[in-house]
């Protein structure tokens, strides 16, 4: 049975492109998901919706009150903010 150049070409071709897929995918998740929570807010003065990230510490207690961190550059690099606000509320 005699395989045409053509098939394998088109077939290292997809599976490359799959692969490239699956890397932006994960990279999409890893950049923009976290365990943030996310709260729409509408702006009547942008007249349009914008997305909050909130993040609560570990053992979050509802009658304490803590410091407050505000990102302001949107949801990118959510893993490397994570890891600091982690960091910092560990040593308080």
């Amino acid at each position: 049975m005699k395989i045409s150049l053509k098939l394998v070409f088109t077939s290292l071709l997809a599976i490359l492109f799959l692969i490239g897929a699956y890397v932006l995918s994960s990279k999409y998740f890893e950049h923009y998901t976290s365990e943030f929570i996310d709260h729409d807010i509408y702006s009547d003065y942008l007249s349009e919706e914008r997305r909050v990230f909130v993040r609560l510490p570990k053992g979050y207690d509802s009658q304490k009150s803590y410091p407050l961190i505000i990102k302001l550059d949107g949801n990118f690099n959510l893993n490397r903010w994570h890891e600091s606000v982690t960091t910092l509320s560990e040593k308080s």
